[in-house]
């Protein structure tokens, strides 16, 4: 047996004593004595394993398999204590407790609940009249109602109300409608909506209307606007706002002739007409051309803040004010312009147009350096580039920059640009060298102008003399393009005809035409589409057909109700292929008329704007023919300049004279591009515009020689 230490136990031996020794009013003796092992305990079974803290556990898991049963299990047993040689601490044995005597408390008096609300609470002094009860109260009587009866039932009065059912047209209408704006089938729509302006007359502008926006969706433009517009002439004031609205959204860039029509009726309806900017910009330039600048600024105007055109309504409001004599707003407006469009479409014509607008501008008011600058912004892809590097060139004779005159001259007459048409250029060029005293030079550019561009005035009147009619220009450029490969047609130099085929007014009158040539392909394809949708929808009918007959073999082998919702499905899918076959062949029949109607109103207008394309090409190869004719007489004017003052040099050097050492002030580009002009070679294309050249001002000191 083991010696255990000597333990002392000064627990207390309840909970009472416990309490009472916390309280300090009882304490315990103390105890001591040995502990001993009455037995040692066994430990567990082999089966079972020990934790670190001495609990036995038993694995149910086993070599990865679980067991089925739980065996009996030996946990073995604790070792048991016990205590020996127990003695009592005398000397520690408590002392009686003495108590404090107790001294019972008089209870309180009563409080009169009544007497201490009445003066606290005076407000409160009707609660005695509040819970008075009456011993003498007796509850009323209540009577006994009355049996109500049965109410008598009224038979029901019906009468017969025929309900009204869609007629033909309106169900079609309906149709169409449908596969308008939901199915997007616009092809099929249009046909239907041609049954209901024929058969419906009831219902004819409604079906006018819808048949316009289908196509517009199909891009048949001008069945677009030739609808809208017999709206807007005979329809009802719901319809011919509708169609305005129409109209005005959907205009296109260029397109004039409605402006009038559409004018009239807003005034007439007092249509508030805001969001169709397109509309407002057509509206500007028409009436600019017009001559009334009232309206055109209250439309330009029109464009406001956020507007992809803002900066196209910027520039139409500049040329407003230019045109007004407001040379400094439209100054503003103007760059704002190409500022807004230098960012966002630098190489766009608007811009190039802006920009030459605002130079020119900037000449006019004597701003030359600026000008030069602004006319460096016109895009070299634009046909107003040639004019505008010409007009750069008089921009630097003024500031007295005849080297950076001369340097961009000379690059126009290289083999770079030997298809162009710039005599201009050449005088500008030889005045150049006109004022740098370098005579010889200038004598040549005179000589080269002549060589070139007489032989072409005299080709150019002598198709003016054999072609009187205005389609004969047309024609002509017509030719052009189909063989490009051409030198001369019908008498004319192909880079003239390029010149006049590059204007702005025939590219848009050009772009009306090539419309309507793609209008009547829409229309012949619309027919072609129907037929393709009628061979489509047939096969779908019959392939539907063959599923069914193959799931009837499968369901008569056995019933699943699978193959049955099949089955449903697929005649149903073919009762649906059977309605759309049917209404893409009605459609196909009845735009028939239509597309003749349509496609008759197409060439017409083709006529027309051709002959207007035509009028264009005439008179700009009048004036260009004018241009030459000035170019060729200045020429003249300059070669008797440049030999009466190389006659005069040549005197004043022999005389002992100083040459001018006098070094003017270059125009030079924002980015010190410019280069010097000593070589013949290659020209760089984005180099054009900045080249000088490298003949030095020969001419007397304090010479003026350049003033006129």
């Amino acid at each position: 047996m083991l010696k255990q230490p000597r333990l002392t136990i000064k627990e207390p031996a309840s909970l009472g004593v416990a309490l009472l020794i916390a309280a300090g009013l009882f304490t315990l003796p103390a105890l001591a004595g040995d502990l001993n092992i009455k037995s040692p305990g066994s430990s567990p079974g082999k089966e079972m394993s020990v934790k670190k803290s001495g609990i036995p556990s038993y694995n149910m898991v086993s070599k990865g398999s679980k067991k089925k049963e739980v065996p009996k299990l030996n946990i073995g047993e604790e070792p048991q204590l016990e205590a020996t040689n127990l003695k009592v601490n005398r000397e520690e044995i408590p002392k009686a407790v003495q108590l404090a005597p107790f001294h019972p408390e008089v209870s309180p008096k009563i409080v009169d609940i009544k007497n201490f609300i009445k003066p606290q609470f005076a407000a409160f002094a009707v609660v005695k009249d509040i819970v008075k009860i009456d011993p003498n109260f007796k509850t009323p009587e209540v009577k006994t109602l009355k049996e109500i009866a049965d109410p008598a039932l009224i038979e029901p009065e019906t009468k017969e109300i025929k309900i009204a059912t869609l007629s033909s047209p309106e169900e079609k209408l309906l149709q169409a409608i449908i596969l308008l704006d939901f199915q997007k089938s616009y092809q099929l729509s249009i046909g239907l909506l041609a049954e209901v302006m024929t058969e419906g007359k009831e219902l004819k502008f409604e079906g006018l209307y819808h048949f316009g926006r289908a196509a517009l969706a199909l891009g048949l433009l001008n069945d677009h606007k030739t609808y809208m517009l017999k709206i807007l002439k005979e329809g009802s004031k719901e319809w011919k706002k509708r169609a305005l609205e129409s109209l005005a959204r959907n205009s296109r860039e260029g397109e004039f002739a409605i402006i009038p029509a559409l004018d009239a009726k807003i005034d007439e309806l007092n249509f508030e007409l805001s969001g169709a900017d397109q509309f407002q910009i057509n509206r500007a330039r028409y009436y600019i051309n017009k001559g009334n600048l009232t309206e055109a600024m209250a439309a330009a105007e029109e464009i406001k803040d956020g507007s992809p055109l803002l900066s196209s309504g910027k520039f139409l409001r500049g040329l407003i004010l230019y045109r007004s004599g407001k040379l400094n707003e439209a100054e503003v407006l103007m760059n704002e312009a190409v500022q807004s469009l230098e960012k966002t479409a630098p190489d766009t014509e608007l811009k190039s147009v802006a920009a030459l607008t605002l130079a020119r501008l900037q000449f006019q008011k004597g701003q030359y350096k600026e000008a030069f600058q602004s006319y460096l912004l016109v895009s070299k892809s634009t046909p107003l580039w040639m004019q505008a590097m010409v007009e750069q060139a008089w921009a630097q004779i003024l500031t007295e920059d005849y080297e950076g005159a001369a340097g961009n001259m000379y690059t126009l007459h290289t083999d770079f640009f030997k298809n162009a048409f710039a005599p201009e250029s050449y005088v500008a060029r030889a005045v150049g060298y006109l004022n740098l005293c370098q005579f010889g030079d200038g004598a040549k550019v005179v000589v080269s102008l002549n060589n070139r561009y007489l032989p072409m005035k005299d080709m150019l009147e002598q198709f003016k003399e054999k072609n009187k009619t205005e389609l004969s220009y047309y024609e002509t450029v017509k030719t052009f393009f189909k063989n490009p490969q051409l030198k001369i047609i019908d008498g004319l130099h192909r880079n003239f005809i390029y010149e006049i085929a590059r204007h702005p007014e025939f590219v848009e009158e050009q772009k009306q035409i090539n419309s309507m040539e793609d209008q009547i392909s829409r229309y012949n394809n619309i027919s072609l589409e129907l037929i393709q949708q009628e061979r489509q929808l047939l096969q779908k009918q019959n392939e539907a057909e063959t599923k069914i007959a193959s799931l009837q073999k499968q369901a008569d082998k056995k019933a699943d109700t699978k193959i049955d919702e099949n089955i449903k499905q697929l005649k149903a899918a073919i009762v649906n292929f059977k309605a759309q076959h049917q209404i893409a062949k009605r459609a196909r029949n009845s735009i028939k008329e239509v597309r003749t109607t349509g496609l008759q109103r197409l060439e017409a207008e083709k006529i027309e704007f051709k002959n207007r394309a035509a009028h264009t090409l005439k008179l700009h190869f009048e004036e260009m023919l004018a241009a030459l004719t000035k170019s060729l007489d200045q020429a003249e004017v300059l070669r008797y300049e440049l030999y009466s003052g190389a006659g005069e040099h040549l005197r004043f050097q022999l005389g002992g004279g100083e040459i001018n050492d006098k070094d003017r002030e270059a125009l030079k580009v924002q980015d010190h591009k410019a280069l010097k002009w000593d070589f013949k070679g290659e020209v760089w294309e984005d180099e054009l515009g900045h080249y000088r050249s490298s003949l030095k001002n020969v001419c007397p000191k304090d010479d003026k020689v350049t003033q006129n």
